[in-house]
C-alpha cells in the first residue's frame, strides 16, 4: 500500500523561451488529502472520531491532574480556602479525592490522596487510551 503524500508536488512546465521551470502547485494539495494519481499517493485514512476521542480523554485526564496539583500548591498559599480559585479547584477535585481519602488511614497532618489520585488518573487514562486504539 503506497504511503500518503505529505509533500507538495511540482510540475515541469515549458515556457515560450524553451526552458523548463518548476512551479510548486500548493493549491493542488487539497485540504482533504485527495489522491494525486501521478505520484502514486493514496488518500489518507483517518479515524477522526477516535482521534478526537483520544485527544479529548487525554486532555481531560491531564486537566484533572493539573487541577489536583494546583489544589495542593494553593493549599500552602491559602490554607483556609478563601480565594475563588481555591474554591473552584476544591469543587473540581473533591469528588476524586474524597473517596480515596476515606479509604486511606489517617496520617495526622499528611494527605497522600492527591498523589494516589494522580497515579490512578494516569493509569486509568493510559488504560482507556490503549483500549480505544
Amino acid at each position: 500500500m503506497p504511503q500518503p503524500c505529505a509533500r507538495a508536488w511540482s510540475l515541469q512546465v515549458g515556457d515560450s523561451g524553451g526552458s523548463v521551470q518548476r512551479r510548486n502547485h500548493a493549491a493542488n494539495r487539497f485540504w482533504y488529502n485527495e489522491a494525486i494519481p501521478l505520484l502514486g499517493c493514496t488518500r489518507r485514512q483517518f479515524k477522526p472520531m477516535s482521534d478526537f476521542l483520544r485527544l479529548f480523554i487525554a486532555m481531560l485526564f491531564q486537566v484533572l491532574s493539573l487541577a489536583i496539583l494546583g489544589r495542593v500548591l494553593l493549599s500552602w498559599i491559602d490554607p483556609l480556602g478563601n480565594m475563588r480559585i481555591t474554591q473552584v479547584l476544591r469543587d473540581l477535585t473533591e469528588p476524586i479525592l474524597a473517596p480515596i481519602r476515606n479509604l486511606l488511614p489517617n496520617m495526622a497532618m499528611f494527605d497522600f490522596s492527591p498523589i494516589i489520585a494522580m497515579l490512578l488518573l494516569q493509569a486509568l487514562g493510559r488504560l482507556i487510551l490503549s483500549a480505544i486504539r
